[in-house]
């Protein structure tokens, strides 16, 4: 037993100091970003009030009742719940682990302090967001600094009781400790015996992933065992006897699937394991979806040794989430095109560190007058290999590597600069720039918008936005919240590729735009096809009854723009009236052909 001076001498020993602690919290990834958040949440919640609701939340918790009313416990919760406003120095983190070591000593399990965190983490987030609120992105981000350093606080405490853990299990033990299932080490050995015994049957391997819904990820955290014990179990439930599940990680579990006639027994097994995931989680009385996906591999077929075969199963997930698939198969031209995507995504994150984008000006001229008076900024990037990369190829593998956000702060602060050049230059056009969803679920974009052009000394009225139907309807109260703070900074709004989605008369009517844009599809055959022609001219007199201009895209003979024209369209776009150009090409454009021009003349 150990007596009060071991445990005074093991807390000195545990103590750290500034130096020291900013090193530790460093290998984390933990800095002043999230110092920031931290001092934010602190100005939202009271620490006081957060550790009364930890500890009624853990009184009500069967495996933690035992220690909600010890003294120890309740000195480290509120400890723990000093986090909310934590500036990273030292003494917090030593009034933590004073009050750790007292509640190890009074019988606290090792798992209890993720257990605490993980509450805390609930509790801020209801503080924060409670009564059906939804997620704002500074809470977001708030929350999830607080689950980065909570968690980092509590992985940290292990140095201090690492004396006296009695280990669960010897060094290099083959069994998982948290769900009873075979560990990685055990896997890879299991894998090369199932290899090593299976004559003529075939070995299937699958690597399963489970990511949380971005709503719930906040509240749960990624040590969470009762969680990750369930999908296990409901995993476990959807194999046959032979086949073997072990866990990799937090989260993320290898199937074995032993004496397989054909590689489509894999495809079935990869189904059964993501199906039973779907259903959603009943977790500390909230219900959360949890997203799993699977990547699939088989022996001797895709690979005819262990590591291979893992890597052709890891390829193959890979897949799987680069296109939101449930699940993929490993074929011969995975890895060639993950090894394609791979050297475009270093690319990408490449030319958006170094400005190596570009934006072209389109114009669009005036149906009746032929002047031009606004322009679309199209995204360029041409790769290494002098390759030009799509618009559409772009934002989507900056959404798949997490830079949407990075990638449209370029384009809002590159148009900003390029529409204060026009300004300058006496080119009176407004610039238009394309939004998507995510872009319209960022409350901080009016702000960086005006931030932008205070910057550039642009002016705000030469600025306009487009957006799809799709980003309209993603969420139409978060989308008019945005737009409505776009409007009243003085920027006009243009629904894009109208008739190619799903958008409502209501939705329409609500949404502060200014201008219709009609998708090409319609517009190209207005010539040959007296249906796409009744349907433009329906969509410009609907655009008109709902007090909007029509912009026609897709514009490339005198004949369809005469049709434009006679049918009260405002303004068309297409190669016949100009191509997408550098800014100083359009200007000199611009200025080239400003003065009642005929449109399309060169």
């Amino acid at each position: 037993m150990s007596t009060a001076a071991d445990s005074v001498g093991e807390i000195e020993r545990s103590r750290v100091d500034a130096t020291m602690l900013r090193e530790r919290l460093a290998s984390f990834g933990i800095g002043a970003a999230d110092a920031a958040a931290l001092r934010a949440l602190g100005r939202s919640v009271g620490v006081d009030s957060v550790a009364r609701a930890v500890l009624a939340a853990l009184e009500h918790s069967d495996l933690d009742k035992p220690m909600s009313g010890k003294p120890a416990n309740r000195r480290f919760c509120r400890a723990m719940a000093g986090l909310a406003q934590w500036n990273l120095e030292p003494d917090l983190f030593n009034e933590i682990v004073h009050a750790w070591l007292e509640c190890c000593a009074e019988g606290a399990d090792p798992g209890y302090g993720f257990r605490v965190a993980k509450t805390l983490l609930e509790c801020c987030a209801d503080a924060l967001v409670g009564d059906g609120k939804r997620l704002s992105q500074p809470e977001f981000e708030i929350l999830t600094a607080l689950q980065r350093v909570a968690l980092c606080v509590v992985s940290l405490l292990s140095d201090s009781t690492g004396a006296h853990a009695s280990p669960s299990q010897p060094e290099g033990g083959a069994i998982s400790t948290a769900f009873g299932l075979p560990n990685d080490d055990r896997f890879a050995t299991l894998l090369n015996e199932q290899i090593a015994h299976a004559g003529e049957a075939r070995i299937g391997l699958i690597i399963v992933q489970v990511d949380h819904d971005k709503a719930a990820m906040p509240l749960l955290s990624a040590s969470d065992r009762a969680l990750a014990a369930e999908l296990a179990e409901r995993m476990r439930a959807s194999l046959r006897a032979q086949d073997t599940l072990c866990v990799l990680g937090a989260f993320e579990w290898a199937i074995i699937l032993r004496d397989l006639r054909t590689p489509v027994q894999v495809a079935l097994a990869c189904s059964r394991v993501v199906e039973a995931c779907l259903t959603p989680l009943r977790f500390a009385e909230r219900k959360h979806v949890v997203i799993a996906r699977a990547g699939g591999a088989c022996y001797p077929d895709d690979a005819t040794e262990a590591v291979a075969l893992v890597r052709a199963g890891r390829l193959a997930l890979e897949a799987a989430q680069r296109y939101s698939t449930p699940y993929e198969l490993f074929r011969s031209e995975t890895g060639f095109i993950a090894q394609r995507e791979s050297e475009l995504e270093e690319e990408l994150v490449e030319a958006l560190t170094y400005n190596r984008l570009l934006l072209e000006l389109q114009p669009q001229v005036d149906c009746g007058t032929g002047q031009c008076s606004a322009a679309e900024a199209l995204l360029r990037w041409q790769r290494r290999s002098g390759e030009w990369v799509s618009p559409s190829l772009v934002i989507a593998t900056a959404e798949r590597l997490g830079v949407l956000r990075m990638l449209s702060r370029w384009l809002i602060n590159e148009s900003a600069r390029e529409l204060a050049e026009l300004h300058r230059k006496s080119v009176d056009v407004r610039l238009n720039i394309n939004l998507t969803a995510s872009d319209l679920e960022d409350v901080e974009l009016p702000d960086l918008l005006r931030q932008s052009l205070s910057t550039w000394g642009a002016p705000p009225g030469r600025l306009g936005v487009e957006l799809t139907e799709s980003a309209v309807i993603a969420n139409e109260a978060r989308t008019y919240e945005v737009l409505s703070r776009l409007r009243d900074l003085g920027c006009s709004v243009a629904i894009d590729d109208f008739g190619t989605g799903y958008s409502s008369m209501t939705s329409l009517r609500r949404l502060p735009l200014h201008e219709m844009k009609l998708d090409r599809s319609f517009v190209r055959n207005v010539t040959s096809s007296p249906q796409d022609r009744a349907i433009v001219g329906a969509l410009v007199q609907l655009a008109h009854s709902l007090g909007l201009e029509a912009v026609a895209e897709g514009v490339e003979d005198e004949a369809t723009l005469a049709i434009l024209r006679e049918i009260g369209c405002e303004r068309a776009q297409g190669y016949l009236l100009g191509k997408p150009m550098p800014v100083a090409e359009f200007t000199a454009w611009w200025q080239s052909r400003h003065g009642g021009l005929t449109p399309g003349s060169k």
